[in-house]
């Protein structure tokens, strides 16, 4: 079979250290609330007690669903990103009936914790085919426009990993709705990069 497919990696793995590993993998399987430092995407540290309920692995990296506290709000915590993870000595009841795929339905990669919103996003003629060709989200549905651009609608969590993804096609995309995740994108584009549409 090795003569006629094969893959190309798609991205270079996470580096986590394998005490964190361990640590939280105990965390999962004991119920053991953890007190972390850790590291979030813009660079700052943080300190979080977290009641980590599943190990993920996402786009060559793990994650940690875990609830933060206070609150006890869902959100995915990179593995390669802590500094620190160390048991309190406190364990937890994780929520009935957990299942971290139900979660998991409305997010766009691997945000949590985030209420879904109806998005429309346009794409130019220039991407319409690489758009067209996959499924970006399970309540993705596609209208196909005059100019050869198209529109595509999903029901998701507006996360960062969505961000990212829009600003992965720009110029040739633009948000149609919501407004604020319009915003949130229009604020990462560069003058030069902003969208031809």
């Amino acid at each position: 079979m090795d003569a006629v497919i094969g893959k190309i990696a798609e991205a270079a793995p996470a580096r986590i250290e394998p005490d964190i590993w361990s640590i939280l993998a105990e965390a999962v399987a004991r119920c053991l609330v953890i007190a972390a430092r850790y590291r979030r995407f813009d660079g700052t540290e943080r300190d979080y007690l977290i009641e980590p309920l599943r190990l993920v692995a996402h786009r060559a990296n793990w994650y940690a669903l875990a609830r933060k506290r206070p609150g006890r709000e869902l959100r995915a915590f990179a593995l390669s990103r802590f500094g620190s993870a160390k048991p309190t000595g406190e364990t937890f009841v994780p929520p009935k009936g957990f299942d971290w795929r139900e979660a998991a339905k409305d997010a766009f990669g691997i945000g949590f914790g985030i209420k879904p919103a109806n998005i429309r996003i346009l794409f130019s003629n220039t991407v319409a085919t690489a758009i067209s060709e996959r499924v970006w989200h399970p309540t993705q549905k596609i209208w196909k426009r005059r100019d050869g651009g198209l529109e595509l609608r999903i029901r998701a969590a507006p996360t960062i990993d969505l961000v990212r993804w829009i600003l992965s096609w720009t110029p040739d995309v633009r948000v149609l709705a919501p407004k604020a995740l319009r915003a949130r994108v229009q604020r990462h584009l560069q003058p030069d990069r902003r969208s031809r549409l």
